[in-house]
């Protein structure tokens, strides 16, 4: 029984199609293999990146914050779809799902 929750815990952490991130502080700590690819990245050049180079503006940076913040505090999931920035410039809608982890 554990080996398989390992297994399907792997299978969902290294899947092509989606990107799992980590945060500490504003700032990548963690993100899988999809997430670099997706947003243009070269394996691990992400951890240790603040959160707000993958948004267009300041203006969305801290609405999205505001936002996710209120929904954490609320001791709730966030769910939207946020137009984010890629690496090379270039946009694109993702649908994001967030959760506080405690501790």
């Amino acid at each position: 029984m554990l080996e398989n929750l390992i297994g399907q815990s792997a299978a969902i952490l290294n899947s092509n199609f989606i990107a799992i991130v980590i945060l500490k502080d504003k700032h990548i700590v963690w993100a899988n293999a999809a997430m670099h690819r997706i947003y243009g990245y070269q394996p691990n050049n992400l951890i240790g990146q603040p959160t707000r180079n993958l948004f267009l503006n300041q203006d969305a940076y801290e609405t999205f914050g505001h936002e996710t913040g209120q929904a954490i505090a609320d001791d709730r999931a966030y769910a939207d779809t946020i137009l984010q920035k890629r690496k090379d410039g270039t946009t694109g809608c993702y649908e994001f799902n967030i959760s506080s982890l405690g501790g």
